[in-house]
């Protein structure tokens, strides 16, 4: 029996005689039928956004990481010197976490994140990570108005309004349904739920919801917008609801008997000032 050993570095063997013997002349001596290591593959990154001047570890999940594996972080295929990369941990063949120091003068853009392994082979997610200005609201599944001031109405993930602020954080309303718009000095909400619209007034430093009156027909009601009436500046409700169509499977749209302030095509057609009194 015939034993072929194919490390040349452990045995004086000429590159020719490995070559007769069916040995690998790379450096590393390995056999010719060697399979190459798989190439990194990246599926996200959480975070995937940070701040301006924001310190932050993100841990970087895909497939194929081994130690020593590195990450970067680049735009339009180079390095970006105000988004660093302090280290590199690697954690498991499918994550690694890399920390990142973003500077206070970073430009607000998308960014591509690269896995290298200690063999060369690397993996890119093109845009995966972004510099934003962008701000989370903690506790809110949905904003739809806001004031020039970040004074915000949304929905919370139990279909309940709120409104926020930077400085003063989540207030719940006590309101169902969704916050739709919010009135440009931050005092009323308006808003929808189910078959009910209603307006959440501010006094002092507590919110009351007041239900619209509506068509007992009424399928869905929307209270969507606040704008200003023409004339006298007042704030008014824009809003409407579908009802079926007599006769057809289709749906037209009507005044709900609010007065109408203003008029228009679509499912905010009708006006009803903010009032209720």
């Amino acid at each position: 029996m015939t034993i072929r050993i194919c490390r040349a570095a452990a045995y004086a063997v000429t590159t020719a005689a490995a070559l007769a013997a069916g040995c690998s002349s790379s450096p590393s001596g390995l056999g010719a039928d060697q399979p190459s290591a798989a190439a990194p593959t990246i599926a996200g990154s959480d975070p995937a956004y940070a701040h301006r001047g924001d310190s932050v570890v993100v841990a970087v999940t895909g497939a194929n990481f081994v130690s020593g594996a590195q990450v970067a972080v680049r735009h339009g295929g180079a390095a970006d010197p105000k988004v660093q990369v302090l280290g590199t941990t690697f954690v498991s063949a499918s994550q690694v976490k890399a920390t990142l120091k973003v500077d206070a003068a970073t430009t607000l853009q998308a960014y591509d994140i690269v896995v290298t392994n200690p063999d060369t082979h690397a993996g890119t997610s093109a845009g995966l990570f972004v510099v934003t200005s962008a701000m989370v609201i903690p506790g809110a599944m949905l904003a739809s108005g806001a004031t020039d001031i970040l004074q915000i109405a949304g929905q919370l993930p139990s279909a309940g309004a709120f409104f926020f602020t930077p400085g003063g954080g989540l207030v719940t309303l006590g309101s169902p349904g969704r916050g739709y718009d919010i009135s440009s000095d931050g005092s009323t909400i308006v808003g929808a739920s189910g078959a009910s619209a209603y307006v959440s007034k501010l006094t002092g430093a507590t919110w009351a919801a007041t239900a619209l009156p509506s068509d007992a027909t009424a399928s869905a009601v929307v209270a969507s917008s606040i704008a200003s009436d023409p004339t006298t500046g007042a704030p008014v409700l824009i809003g409407g609801y579908e009802s079926p169509a007599s006769g057809s499977g289709t749906r037209r749209r009507r005044e709900s008997g609010f007065p109408p302030v203003r008029a228009g095509r679509g499912p905010c057609s009708v006006g009803h000032p903010v009032s209720t009194t």
